[in-house]
């Protein structure tokens, strides 16, 4: 039997992997409710797109299927949409191009190339998917698009072409009221350059103008609805969540205050510890949406507090905040032993590697030389919602979270339970 295993393991090995039927250069193919015209490297570009009476949304498919009845006997790879400088894309079975009613356009995953002047004039339109194949856009490809309301990419590296994205009713009309989101950490990647490799006027500077340029990343809250943030650039809050600052006491103990709610405009560098205001048994997702020209922080923390959290953009080791004044320990969030709270991140409580966008806790020497910070209320340290865990778990505090010696008479802390001592 493990004989007849091995021999069809080694068949399926053997099997080619199948390819795509090779298109000729001008050759017409129809499929796939598109037409298609062949290129020169096999692939296909797509020029007419076949819509249904009072369809509004359009996916420009991958693959182009021609079918001879119900089976499957050609099929080609899309490697462009529009073709060459022809003009804008036909859409509709009309004499009469519908590009002017388009609302939605996605491009799917595998094609390379959005063509000069594919959506030229497409005045309705006004969300537009690109796939992360994407590598170029091409002139005019967009111009006179002013409903445009999104540009959504998952390119990293994208060649924007000479007026891709130029308003008809004004230069800046698409720039103004549209955000253009690109992947995290790749908004200079979109680059527009000519064949001399000098820089032309593509618009895509507008968008940086007008503050609608913009990197998304992902925001994982826990299964017990707490994460922490950080961004170098400004971004509204995602609904279902809250944002949290921290300021030290000057008895040791942290106050943890509530400072954005969904929707409030977050300050470019602010570390903040993140709470899910909805609960839920398993990971939730969220899209942040950060301006890239918002670069800089505002000269006090909001409130006048002093957040005593930090962050970084990379995974890196971030740089301690140590001082000739005084050190810190840092504390990363984590479910450990202890349960859901603020750990050292490294053995020694130094600077340790974070995650991109991930913050961490400082914490003065002076005031504690705790490893654990507990996490479930609104303080941290000696208090009546959250207790600090020490090193030595039967140390005594009063209930000023003052430490007690054992001739202390009356209420006292030990491992987080009030005892009565006689």
């Amino acid at each position: 039997m493990k004989q007849l295993f091995t021999l069809i393991a080694a068949m399926l090995v053997a099997l080619p992997s199948l390819a795509y039927d090779q298109a000729t250069a001008g050759q017409e193919i129809y499929g796939s409710s598109c037409k298609a015209y062949g290129l020169a490297d096999g692939t296909v570009a797509i020029y007419q797109y076949y819509t249904q009476d009072g369809q509004t949304d359009v996916t420009f498919p991958a693959t182009i299927d021609v079918y001879d009845g119900e089976t499957l006997s050609k099929q080609y790879e899309v490697s462009q949409v529009g073709y060459s400088t022809w003009g804008p894309c036909w859409i509709g079975n009309g004499s009469t191009n519908g590009l002017t009613t388009l609302t939605s356009v996605t491009i799917s995953e595998g094609i390379k190339t959005v063509n000069a002047s594919a959506f030229y004039g497409a005045t309705a339109l006004k969300t537009v998917s690109l796939p992360s194949t994407l590598t170029t856009i091409g002139d005019y490809s967009f111009s006179g698009c002013d409903a445009l309301t999104a540009v959504n990419s998952s390119a990293t590296t994208v060649t924007v072409g000479t007026d891709a994205f130029k308003g008809s009713s004004s230069w800046d009309a698409i720039a103004k009221n549209c955000v253009f989101n690109v992947p995290d950490g790749t908004w200079k990647n979109y680059a527009a350059y000519t064949a001399d490799n000098t820089k032309t006027w593509t618009y895509l500077d507008q968008f940086y103008n007008e503050g609608n340029l913009h990197e998304t990343s992902t925001l994982t809250v826990g299964a017990k609805g707490y994460a922490t943030y950080y961004n170098d650039y400004g971004y509204v809050l995602p609904e279902g969540l809250e944002g949290y600052v921290f300021a030290q006491n000057a008895d040791g103990t942290q106050t943890m205050t509530k400072q954005y709610a969904a929707g409030d405009s977050v300050t470019a560098k602010m570390a903040l510890l993140i709470k899910a205001t909805t609960a839920s048994s398993d990971t939730q997702n969220f899209t942040v949406s950060a301006n890239v020209n918002t670069t800089t922080k505002t000269a006090a923390w909001p409130d006048g507090l002093q957040n005593m959290l930090g962050g970084v953009q990379t995974e890196s080791t971030f740089i301690s905040w140590d001082t000739s004044d005084y050190t810190y320990y840092y504390y990363k969030l984590a479910d450990g032993e202890n349960g859901l709270g603020w750990y050292w991140g490294a053995t020694d409580g130094g600077v340790f590697t974070l995650a991109a966008h991930h913050a961490f806790l400082a914490k003065n020497k002076t005031a504690s030389a705790a490893k654990f910070l507990a996490l479930n209320g609104t303080t941290i340290g000696i208090g009546k919602t959250m207790i600090e865990k020490r090193e030595n778990d039967n140390v005594a505090y009063n209930l000023a979270g003052q430490r007690v010696n054992n001739s202390y008479k009356g209420v006292v802390i030990i491992n987080g339970k009030k005892v009565i001592r006689k």
